[in-house]
């Protein structure tokens, strides 16, 4: 119910573009600690808010995922149902994109770069086993992993520089990418209490 409560509380705030960070108990977020040595093992971008006056409509993600069994990469889930299916025994955070990092964003672009990768481009695993082994490695539009997949969104859409200018997507954990300077709150949605390290803008 805490969870149910935490969650219904601050959807309604949520806009596309804003960040969600989770902390998960599963194996395979004990494997991306572990590779990653990063305490957030998945981040999911907001792609559509809730319709307002529509009691069960649910909060709309796009993220690079194994997804638990369902398809393999870049995906569209609702985010309620990717908590309690995922993150039951995890947490998650809502990261709010601030208002100079906004302002920034070409939403035209935004939903176009999500589209063309949903159903195309596939988890990245192998980038993982590169960033674990410490090489430096160019971003495969073909595969990414979570966080990529939000930086490479965030870069297609104006909000941060190109990958040549800026930073190099497949070279960040997903601890990295939240520590980013782009966000203006930080507010638990999810899970037993607790906090994590974000970057607020300046």
């Amino acid at each position: 119910m805490q969870n149910c409560a935490l969650y219904a509380s601050a959807a309604p705030t949520m806009r596309p573009g804003d960040i969600i960070a989770c902390s998960g108990t599963a194996l395979i977020s004990h494997a991306i600690q572990v590779v990653t040595g990063s305490p957030i093992t998945h981040v999911m971008t907001v792609r559509q808010a809730i319709h307002a006056g529509d009691p069960i409509s649910d909060v709309v993600v796009t993220q690079a995922t194994m997804g638990g069994g369902e398809p393999n990469g870049a995906q569209s889930d609702p985010l309620g149902q990717v908590l309690a299916s995922q993150y039951a025994n995890g947490r998650a955070w809502l990261l709010t994109l601030a208002p100079s990092v906004r302002a920034k964003v070409d939403w035209f672009k935004f939903y176009q770069f999500i589209g063309a990768c949903e159903g195309r481009v596939k988890y990245d695993w192998w980038g993982l086993v590169l960033y674990r082994l410490g090489l430096r490695a160019q971003v495969n539009p073909k595969a990414m992993f979570c966080n990529e997949y939000a930086i490479a969104i965030m870069q297609a859409c104006g909000s941060l520089p190109p990958a040549g200018v800026g930073v190099n997507p497949r070279e960040q954990t997903p601890q990295a990418f939240v520590s980013m300077p782009l966000f203006s709150a930080c507010r638990q949605i999810w899970g037993p209490a607790g906090a994590i390290s974000w970057g607020r803008a300046g």
